[in-house]
């Protein structure tokens, strides 16, 4: 049954199965860990990190941290939800966004690519991050442009 199975006229789709779990599942989780374990070097470095919650703007929206002050940005996900840690002080940010608009004669994408928000001196937009603080930041689609509002609620 098995031989069969391997070879037979199932034998591909079977093979293409089980790289999929032989080598993307382990790879993924490789990712996963790498990912937590940059995370928790860098609340051991900045233990007073601000927090940065990334709204993507619903099913059709995906908001997207490019880099923060030139490097990668350390980025969290509990459920649903992304996170992004900032160290408290002043961060320029690399921002894009893109939304997608579903409609009965297909799919119709706009991007907003390389939008940048900078905090520093030379800024258009200034945002300074303070310790243990709480912060949402979202793409408003009325005004084109990214929010960063502080967050009421510290729960």
């Amino acid at each position: 049954m098995i031989a069969e199975l391997l070879t037979g006229p199932y034998g591909i789709p079977t093979w293409f199965g089980l790289a999929a779990v032989f080598v993307c599942v382990p790879a993924w989780i490789l990712v996963l860990l790498r990912r937590k374990k940059r995370e928790k070097d860098f609340l051991i470095r900045h233990p007073d990190a601000a927090v940065l919650r990334i709204r993507n703007g619903g099913i059709t929206g995906s908001l997207n941290v490019r880099s923060v002050d030139g490097e990668r940005p350390v980025l969290a996900s509990k459920g649903t939800k992304r996170f992004l840690y900032l160290a408290p002080g002043e961060h320029a940010l690399s921002l894009s966004y893109r939304r997608t608009k579903v409609s009965v004669v297909g799919k119709l994408s706009r991007y907003f690519d390389a939008n940048r928000i900078e905090t520093e001196k030379t800024a258009t937009k200034r945002m300074t991050v303070k310790a243990y603080e709480k912060y949402n930041l979202y793409y408003d689609g009325r005004t084109e442009a990214f929010k960063f509002t502080r967050k009421q609620n510290q729960d």
